[in-house]
C-alpha cells in the first residue's frame, strides 16, 4: 500500500491517544516512586530494605521502556509532518497498513525489522 493511501489522520490520532496514555503511566510511576529515597535504611529488617530497592529498580526499567515509547510515539508524529510516515527508514518502500496499525510507530518494514531482529540476537551479550 502506498503511502498516499494511508490515513494519515487517523493514525495521528492514534498516536495521540497512545502518547497520552503512555505519559499517564509515567506520570503514575512517578508518584510511586516519589518518597523511596528517604526511607532506605530505617526499616527493621535488611529484606523490608532489599523489598524497596527491587521495587523501585522494577519501576525505573518500566518507567525508561515507557519513556522509549514515548519517544517512539514522537519520532512517528514527526514523520507524519515531515511526509515520511509509512516509508521504511532502511528501504525506503511503503510499510504495509496493517504493520502501521499494530504497531503504529513503526520504522521498519516487515522484512527489515526482521533483519535487525535477527542481528540483535545473534549479536552476543557483553555482560554474559
Amino acid at each position: 500500500m502506498a503511502q498516499q493511501e494511508l490515513d494519515l489522520a487517523q493514525f495521528r490520532r492514534r498516536l495521540e491517544e497512545m502518547r497520552a496514555s503512555t505519559q499517564d503511566e509515567i506520570d503514575g510511576l512517578q508518584i510511586a516512586n516519589e518518597n523511596q529515597d528517604t526511607s532506605y535504611g530505617v526499616k527493621n529488617h535488611p529484606a523490608e530494605d532489599a523489598t524497596e530497592v527491587f521495587d523501585r529498580e522494577r519501576s525505573l526499567a518500566i518507567r525508561a521502556a515507557l519513556e522509549r515509547e514515548l519517544e517512539q510515539m514522537d519520532r512517528a508524529l514527526e514523520r507524519i509532518e515531515a511526509g515520511t510516515y509509512g516509508v521504511c527508514e532502511v528501504g525506503g518502500e511503503p510499510i504495509p497498513a496493517e504493520r502501521l496499525e499494530a504497531r503504529p510507530a513503526a520504522t521498519l518494514c516487515i522484512q527489515h525489522q526482521r533483519e535487525r531482529d535477527e542481528f540483535a540476537r545473534d549479536v552476543p551479550d557483553p555482560w554474559v
